[in-house]
């Protein structure tokens, strides 16, 4: 269960400047739908079960984060590190993760179905039987991905 409120975040965003340190936090099963947490520190901060659907993520450092069944649809990572995130059974269909490093990430069973993954790092990610129906991968190379075989794309 979340540390605060949808409410109480949103008032603590207000005078963190421009790079937020939320560090750590437990903010699972919240909505957080529509939150801009641009070039924030997220790093090892638990969304699980949380709404995060059109949320801005670009910039930040998610090394570590668990988004495990998540709504991600339309969230933008442009740039972002999620290096060693856990992803399991999200939903990020229609997502920018155009240049982030998902590197040694955990998505397997993810929806990535409509994302551009344009230019994203995917170096020892676990794929294994994640959706990417019409997603856009140019400048992708999987080679070093788990389970990149089992990508569905159709």
């Amino acid at each position: 269960m979340a540390e605060v409120t949808r409410s109480e975040l949103f008032l603590a965003l207000i005078g963190a400047g421009e790079h937020p340190r939320l560090a750590g936090m437990d903010l699972s099963e919240l909505d957080l739908s529509h939150i801009n947490l641009t070039g924030a520190d997220l790093r090892g901060c638990d969304f699980s079960n949380a709404n995060l659907s059109r949320a801005i993520f670009d910039h930040a450092d998610l090394e570590r984060v668990n988004f495990c069944e998540t709504s991600l649809q339309h969230a933008s990572f442009e740039r972002a590190n999620l290096r060693h995130a856990m992803m399991l059974s999200a939903d990020l269909s229609h997502a920018m993760l155009s240049h982030a490093d998902c590197s040694h990430a955990l998505m397997r069973d993810s929806i990535l179905d409509h994302s551009d993954c344009s230019g994203a790092e995917f170096f020892e990610t676990n794929l294994t039987n994640a959706s990417s129906i019409s997603a856009y991968f140019a400048g992708v190379q999987f080679n070093t991905a788990i389970g990149a075989n089992t990508l569905r794309f159709e």
